[in-house]
């Protein structure tokens, strides 16, 4: 009976391990059913995250499709060309040859600022002088119409008198008084209250009240070292130096223009911005207006004079190049990696003031601000970036002598 207890409570104990152990498993047993719950949550969490992005994206687009429409906002749009290869510029060599008469007419006009006017007290009268004078004509004795007039301003050598009267003053002295015998010219007049004084003999009695005479510096070593800085923005200590900084800096000048207008047959223009071209065309027109204001022309009749039908047909196609030219620069620009940041246009701007003496009137911002938007995009469209876009082209440009049938080509290098 004691063996029979004892097994009997050994297979109670085993009953018991077995239903712990069975517990034990059903974690386990249920794990990839919670794995299961838990995959799901997380896939529904995904799509609302794509939802909601979606709906991110479509509220996004509406409200830039509605901007855009009302103006809230632009797309900027500078316009649209094609460019053939230009690997190689090819360019005649007389469009930046720079020639004996070009330095001389350089030098002249170098001395000639520099110029000044000097009363004449104790000397004649010389070709070129300005002679203010009193005078009276006289036909058979007869003062005539138009024949006396006092304190004339009077040129020597303007050609504004009959001939004989400039050339007969000269060697007289401030004081003097000349008489002068002359002859109209036959064709003098077509008006028939005047036609008595074709072929005329008449005396033109004369006084001269005051010589003044245009001084002009000598151009000498010194003269250039004490004005080199202030015309070519460096110092300069001899002619010859002068000579060759006019020399380098006009072939630059035309190395510049030429490239541009060689780059320019190779240019596609497919679309010009509506925005460039307004600012463009404004600023041609206030040009325009002020050629106007200072020639006392209205603006049709200068418009007609550089040849076009109107005002308005000039702008356009004045702004039209300027707006090519900007585009032009861009695409090469943009194709050769030339950049600058707001720093360097800063630098650049504040330079440029400098050399064209605006500095003297304005600073930085006053002096943007007085060019306005359009002034501001030529300045920096096309003044600020030729220079550089010219120099990273230059071992492409070569120079076609013309002189010859078989034409040679020599690098610009060279």
């Amino acid at each position: 009976a004691a063996e029979k207890a004892e097994d009997a409570v050994e297979d109670t104990k085993k009953e018991i391990a077995k239903a712990v152990e069975t517990k034990a498993e059903i974690p386990k047993k249920n794990a990839p059913a919670k794995k299961e719950v838990v995959i799901k949550k997380k896939s529904r969490s995904m799509t609302t995250l794509i939802v909601a992005i979606v709906c991110l994206v479509v509220v996004l687009a509406c409200v830039a499709f509605v901007g855009i429409k009302k103006g809230w906002f632009k797309i900027p749009d500078h316009g649209s060309v094609t460019m053939e290869d230009y690997s190689t510029i090819e360019i005649e060599r007389s469009d930046v040859e720079v020639s004996e008469e070009d330095v001389e007419s350089y030098l002249a006009d170098f001395t000639d600022e520099h110029s000044y006017d000097e009363d004449i007290t104790d000397g004649e009268v010389e070709y070129g002088d300005v002679v203010n004078i009193d005078y009276v004509g006289r036909i058979d004795g007869e003062e005539f119409d138009g024949g006396t007039d006092e304190g004339y301003d009077l040129t020597i050598g303007s050609g504004r008198f009959i001939d004989g009267f400039e050339d007969g003053l000269i060697g007289a002295k401030p004081g003097e008084t000349v008489v002068l015998d002359l002859t109209f010219p036959e064709d003098y007049t077509d008006s028939e209250d005047s036609a008595y004084l074709n072929g005329a003999e008449v005396e033109f009695t004369v006084t001269v009240n005051s010589i003044t005479r245009t001084i002009t510096p000598e151009l000498t070593d010194e003269f250039v070292a004490e004005n080199s800085l202030e015309h070519t923005g460096e110092q300069l200590d001899s002619i010859e130096a002068l000579q060759e900084w006019y020399v380098a800096d006009t072939y630059q000048t035309k190395l510049e223009s030429a490239v541009l207008e060689a780059l320019g047959e190779k240019q596609t223009v497919k679309s010009r911005s509506d925005s460039r071209m307004e600012l463009l065309k404004n600023y041609v027109y206030q040009q325009l207006s002020y050629i106007s204001y200072m020639y006392g022309y209205d603006i049709e009749t200068i418009a007609s004079i550089y040849g076009y039908e109107s005002s308005e047909a000039y702008c356009e196609t004045v702004a039209g190049s300027y707006c090519d030219t900007i585009m032009l620069i861009d695409y090469v620009c943009n194709d050769l990696g030339i950049t600058y940041t707001d720093e360097q246009k800063e630098a650049w701007l504040q330079s440029y003031m400098d050399e064209n003496g605006y500095s003297d009137y304005y600073t930085l911002e006053e002096f943007k601000e007085s060019n306005g938007e359009e002034g501001m995009l030529l300045i920096e469209g096309i003044e600020m970036r030729l220079s550089d876009m010219v120099s990273a082209l230059e071992d492409r440009v070569v120079l076609v002598d013309t002189a010859d049938e078989e034409s040679e080509t020599t690098s610009a290098a060279e």
